[in-house]
Formats: C-alpha cells, structure tokens, sequence
C-alpha cells in the first residue's frame, strides 16, 4: 500500500468518523471518547448529589399524578326513555345512544329491543318518540329497515324524527 493509499484510507476513515459522530449528535446520542460525565473533579460529583438531594425535596402533586395507575373507562348511563329514545344506525346494526343534542353511543340494542322502548315512550314536547342518527358507516337498508320496524309499531311520521346530521361515535 503506497501513501497516498494510506492518505485516502485514513481521510475516508475520518470522514465515516465525523458524519457518525454528526449522525449521533442528531440523534441525541452522546458521542466521545470518555465514559463518564464530569471532568475528574470532585465538585461535579457533588454538584450531581445536591441536585439530585433538590429533586427529591420536591413534593410530588397531590391533585394530578404523572402516571394513573388504572385508566377508568366510564360508560354513560342508560339514558331516560321515558319521553324518546335516541337510536344510531351503524353499518347494519343499532347502538341505543343518550338524548343529548350530540348523541353519545350507550349499547347496542336490537330492532325488537327498539320498537319496544319506542312504544312505551309518551313523547317530548314536539312528540317525538324516536330519534335516529346515522354513523358514517350505516347502510341505507338498516335505516328503512328500522323506520319500517317503527311505523309497524304503531309510531306516526311526526313522532319519528330522521336526524340527517352524521354522528361520530366514541366507542
């Protein structure tokens, strides 16, 4: 191997080097030739030690831990059909949903279960005895499917209201 081989091995070799230390300096990654993190003295050892006595004096929050224990998932309550029921249609089957202004999904529930608490209802002010909503992914043949179910029930076209709005079910 001549020198200037040697001269073009040993500048691709820094240069591999240097983009490697740029690469884990990007990264975050600390890139030396030491292993420890203070320069020898004493002070920095005891500088480490009273942050680390700081940290510890530090009272953790009593309102918000950092990390819950356990995640509770709490499921709205069964809302009060005793005025309507709230009904969504997704894909081909029913989720029962609360009678809020933006519905939120409860259960799902069957057709029959549906005619049912439709029947028993006594209206709301307007007379409106069931209200459906549509997700996203409802089928058309679900919706007749169940409008049907409800005018068979005994249900009029005004106490059945068709909300066209799509609604964005949670869970």
């Amino acid at each position: 191997m001549g020198k200037t081989s040697r001269k073009i091995v040993f500048a691709g070799a820094t240069i591999a080097t240097l983009s490697l230390a740029l690469l884990f300096s990007q990264l975050g990654i600390p890139f030396g030739l030491g292993t420890g993190t203070g320069d020898g003295n004493n002070e920095s050892s005891q500088n480490d030690s009273s942050d680390l006595e700081n940290t510890h004096a530090v009272a953790p929050s009593p309102t918000a831990p950092m990390f819950p224990d356990n995640k509770v998932v709490v499921k709205p309550q069964k809302p009060d059909t005793s005025e309507m029921i709230s009904i969504v249609v997704v894909g081909t089957g029913y989720r029962w949903a609360t009678n809020e202004q933006a519905p939120k999904s409860v259960e799902e529930i069957s057709l029959d279960q549906i005619v049912e608490k439709a029947k028993a209802t006594k209206g709301n002010a307007q007379g409106v005895r069931a209200r459906i909503f549509h997700a996203g992914s409802a089928l058309p043949s679900a919706e007749n499917q169940l409008m049907e179910s409800l005018k068979q029930a005994g249900l009029s076209d005004e106490a059945i209201l068709f909300d066209q709005r799509i609604v964005d079910l949670d869970s």
